[in-house]
């Protein structure tokens, strides 16, 4: 029998697993030994898609050597449901409170948080960041003064996509906006900007602009005292060593390393599929593909099969941007040691999907449950990572 395991917190305009999710999760023959947990809409009865998932979860958890997964689901601009499954360390069961590390999808939220100041005047996408943050390792390069919090949210510094990739040292690869590569250390960058030219932290910037405004209670850009005994553990297998420790990080990499849950997530989705908090003009850029990525990912011996090409497809400001005719899908995946994530949204349906799992094959689970919710054949499977 499946072990139901309810968290003592909710969300607001949620509520604990309905009774009639219960009775449809009760069946005898699920696969023992998980612990799962679902969210609805208040008043309603659980979606039958995420009943279906919880069904289908513990024997996936066990097929993938994946310990728990979190995934959470927005329909009409609204969260539909957001479950749990599996354990956040050896023993402990995951539950709607457990604090997952998101990875490389912390990258869009900078941008986001990059966004609304500029949608404030605080900011400019366009503007030089040397006047109040010039790295030292490029500080006798004259190409600095071209950064620009465009050009890093985008992928465009010429930056490797970490200082220990160019013997550690921060090094320019190519002119700035003239190509694009990959690189956290760009979004580090306009992190640090932010910090000396608002003079403060950059998770105290964070939570005034994006997650206070938009009600993510449970999100930090900092391991938090409180995420002890509340944190996904990470597992990397059995020949890798098993369990690994979470990342304490005391202070923001912005790059990677925000600790939420699915559901806090799903509130930035919202956030940007309704244009919360930013212009007209600054909502587009998300959307603003700067460099057409459709023949390094597509085609014979590519990483994609042919009929998951979209027309177009590349970064624009913070998030990944797929193009299929009509339709856009901005999206991002992150993997860290121990660790998978994936955010996918479609702004004009109002939908959208995010799942994190604790394992270094988390990526086999994700993938089992958007097939699951979008089918087999849905533009959402061109997103990197699958």
């Amino acid at each position: 029998m499946l072990t139901m395991v309810l968290t003592s917190k909710t969300l607001p305009a949620v509520m604990a697993i309905t009774a009639a999710a219960q009775s449809a999760l009760a069946d005898d023959d699920l696969t023992p030994a998980r612990n799962c947990a679902l969210l609805s809409v208040a008043g309603e009865a659980a979606p039958s898609e995420a009943t279906a998932i919880m069904k289908k979860l513990p024997a996936w958890l066990e097929e993938t050597d994946t310990p728990s997964v979190s995934a959470a689901y927005v329909e009409n601009n609204a969260l539909k449901w957001s479950l749990v499954c599996g354990e956040q360390s050896d023993g402990a069961p995951a539950t709607l409170d457990t604090r997952y590390n998101t990875a490389s999808i912390a990258k869009p939220v900078v941008g986001e948080i990059v966004l609304r100041l500029a949608s404030e005047g605080r900011v400019s996408l366009d503007e030089s960041m040397t006047a109040f943050w010039l790295d030292p390792d490029i500080a006798d390069d004259p190409r600095a003064q071209q950064l620009t919090p465009r050009l890093a949210l985008s992928h465009q510094t010429g930056f490797a996509n970490w200082r220990r990739m160019t013997d550690g040292a921060l090094s320019f690869r190519w002119d700035p906006g003239t190509q694009v590569g990959y690189s956290g250390e760009g979004i580090r960058y306009v992190a640090r900007f932010l910090e000396k030219k608002l003079d403060k932290p950059f998770n105290d910037i964070a939570g005034e602009v994006l997650f206070n405004p938009i009600g993510m209670t449970e999100s930090s850009f900092i391991f938090e005292p409180e995420f002890e005994g509340r944190a996904a553990h990470r597992w990397r297998g059995e020949a890798q060593g098993g369990w690994g420790e979470p990342y304490r990080n005391t202070a923001s990499l912005s790059a990677a390393r925000l600790w939420t849950t699915s559901a806090d997530y799903a509130r930035i989705m919202i956030a940007v599929m309704t244009n919360s908090g930013t212009t007209p003009a600054l909502s587009e850029a998300r959307g603003v593909i700067n460099r057409d990525d459709v023949a390094r990912m597509c085609g014979p011996d590519k990483r994609k099969p042919a009929e998951l090409c979209p027309e177009r497809m590349g970064f624009g400001v913070g998030w990944y941007v797929y193009e299929f005719g009509d339709r856009r899908f901005y999206g991002h995946t992150g993997a860290n040691v121990g660790e998978r994530s994936m955010a996918v949204m479609e702004p004009a349906t109002g939908s959208g999907l995010v799942v994190f799992a604790n394992s270094e094959n988390g990526n086999a689970a994700i993938s089992k449950i958007a097939r699951m919710v979008y089918g087999d054949d849905n533009p959402v499977l061109a997103l990197e990572g699958f």
